[in-house]
């Protein structure tokens, strides 16, 4: 940069790290200008429930994963412990499963217990009639939802 600056003559040309003129001209020149149209465009963003939907057993960000029917759920400690009681609980450090980044469901089939998950994160209860008769211990689980 060289030239008038702020009242000042900058006679030899001086490194900055700006990376483009646009943001140049809106520090140094007076009044502030841009010599370009600024546009502004409106992004969508996610809200914390479709931020929480989205994160639901992905491998990516989870710390922790269920392994029921030999399949994989992969959730979140934070989630489930702010969401349910029963998590909390399981969470101590004084259990076992605190520990564990892979925790074996053998009470539950996988639709029951994957639907179970996706309620914490959801608030939606994604299981079929046939899938949810004779799952009367995932009401033990359910009750333990913090609301």
């Amino acid at each position: 940069m060289w030239g008038q600056c702020r009242g000042q003559s900058v006679v030899l040309p001086h490194v900055t790290h700006f990376s483009c003129v646009d943001d140049v001209f809106a520090c140094f020149s007076t009044p502030a200008v841009m010599w370009r149209l600024l546009s502004v465009e409106h992004e969508e963003f996610l809200t914390v429930t479709e931020s929480l939907k989205r994160e639901f057993d992905r491998p990516e960000t989870s710390d922790l994963k269920f392994r029921v029917d030999g399949k994989f759920i992969y959730v979140h400690k934070a989630v489930l412990k702010i969401r349910c009681e029963h998590f909390r609980t399981m969470f101590q450090s004084y259990w076992n499963e605190d520990e564990k980044e892979v925790i074996d469901v053998d009470q539950f089939s996988y639709p029951v217990y994957r639907a179970f998950l996706e309620y914490l994160y959801t608030d939606n209860i994604d299981l079929p009639p046939e899938d949810a008769i004779g799952s009367s211990g995932i009401r033990f689980l359910f009750c333990s939802v913090v609301n």
